[in-house]
C-alpha cells in the first residue's frame, strides 16, 4: 500500500510526537521504578493538572478518527477508544475518580 502525503505526514507528525513524548516521560519521577508516596496536597495538585490533560481526550480520539485516512488508523483508534472504555475492567474514568 502506498501512503498519500496526508498520511505520510500524519504519520511523521505521530512518530515525532511519540518520540519527544517519550523522551519527556522517562525523566518523570512518575514513570520509574521507584515508588512515589504522594500526600494529600500532591495528589490533588495531580489531580487537578491531569483533569485538564485528560477532559477532553475523547473529542481529540474522536476528531482522529473522523478525519482517519484508512482502516488501519481507524483500527489504532478504535482500539485506543476501547481502552479508555476498560473493556472488562473499570473504565479510564472511573479509575480517575478512584484516584
Amino acid at each position: 500500500m502506498i501512503a498519500t502525503k496526508n498520511e505520510q505526514t500524519l504519520r511523521q507528525f505521530v512518530d515525532s510526537w511519540k518520540v519527544e513524548y517519550e523522551s519527556k516521560a522517562k525523566k518523570l519521577k512518575l514513570f520509574t521504578k521507584c515508588k512515589i508516596n504522594w500526600d494529600e496536597d500532591k495528589k490533588a495538585k495531580f489531580a487537578k493538572i491531569f483533569y485538564h490533560a485528560r477532559g477532553n481526550f475523547f473529542e481529540l480520539l474522536w476528531y482522529l478518527g473522523s478525519m482517519a485516512p484508512n482502516a488501519d488508523f481507524k483500527k489504532i483508534l478504535v482500539t485506543a477508544i476501547g481502552e479508555e472504555l476498560g473493556g472488562k475492567n473499570q473504565s479510564h474514568e472511573e479509575y480517575y475518580f478512584d484516584f
